[in-house]
């Protein structure tokens, strides 16, 4: 992780951290990410997500200023309520639990969508008209070129 946070440091690029804690729990590993983020004076570029949501609320205590991603594979009512609840900056849903509807919900609410894992550029497309904030990719290079071919499209 920090060979990651050094290559990124001079960028303007926003990073996901995917916390792996759901099963296994790893003691004070919430701390040792934020020390480390901060560290790197990357509190601003970090998006702390996890499928272990007691984690995520853990992070908003530890550090406030850090996003946090709600990561989940089933439908939620009102995941823009529960993300405040979890005091979370975004909804990190699988891809198929996105629409236009519930993003604009969020985002009247102050919560952002970011689906995850989107890899093939129709998805992608598909999403970015869904009104998503941004998306969780294995290919950003794609996402860039999606992004890029839009904007010359909308001038």
């Amino acid at each position: 992780m920090e060979q990651l946070l050094e290559l990124l440091r001079q960028t303007n690029i926003i990073l996901n951290i995917e916390l792996k804690n759901g099963i296994v729990q790893y003691p004070g590993m919430e701390q040792k990410v934020i020390d480390m983020v901060k560290a790197y004076d990357m509190s601003d570029r970090i998006i702390l997500s996890s499928f272990n949501h007691y984690s995520l609320l853990l992070c908003k205590q530890l550090a406030p200023e850090i996003r946090t991603g709600v990561l989940y594979m089933e439908g939620l009512y009102r995941p823009w309520d529960y993300a405040a609840a979890l005091q979370a900056d975004a909804l990190h849903p699988v891809k198929y639990a996105v629409t236009p509807e519930w993003t604009a919900s969020a985002a009247a609410h102050g919560i952002a969508y970011h689906p995850f894992t989107v890899n093939e550029t129709e998805e992608m497309e598909r999403l970015i008209d869904a009104g998503v904030a941004g998306i969780i990719t294995d290919y950003p290079d794609r996402l860039a070129e999606v992004l890029l071919r839009r904007g010359a499209q909308a001038e």
